[in-house]
């Protein structure tokens, strides 16, 4: 959830509106990212269904660069924790789209 402050040159902010973001990125499009992030993945090897660590190689860097990406193109903080839980590609995208809505 993002807050908007509305302020006013010499005065107190007066106005706080908070403003619920919802997404509309598809799974292919969160594939799409993934694929363009990680150079050892083929464009079109990932699916939805597909286990996620597999074909990422994955490790601690690939974690790091993953959690970058969401931040970045997502503003969304994923752990650790978040990414155990996954074992597919679906499940970090609906993580990441549940944390987009919150």
């Amino acid at each position: 959830m993002q807050v908007l402050v509305v302020a006013f040159p010499g005065h107190q902010p007066s106005l706080n509106i908070n403003i619920k973001i919802h997404t509309n990125m598809k799974i292919e499009d969160f594939i799409s990212a993934l694929e363009e992030e990680f150079d050892d993945v083929e464009p079109g090897l990932l699916k939805a269904t597909s286990a996620f660590r597999e074909p990422l190689e994955w490790n601690s860097i690939n974690a790091l660069i993953f959690i970058a990406l969401c931040d970045t193109e997502y503003d969304v903080t994923m752990t650790a924790a978040d990414i155990d839980a996954a074992i597919t590609v679906q499940n970090l995208y609906d993580t990441i789209v549940s944390k987009m809505n919150e």
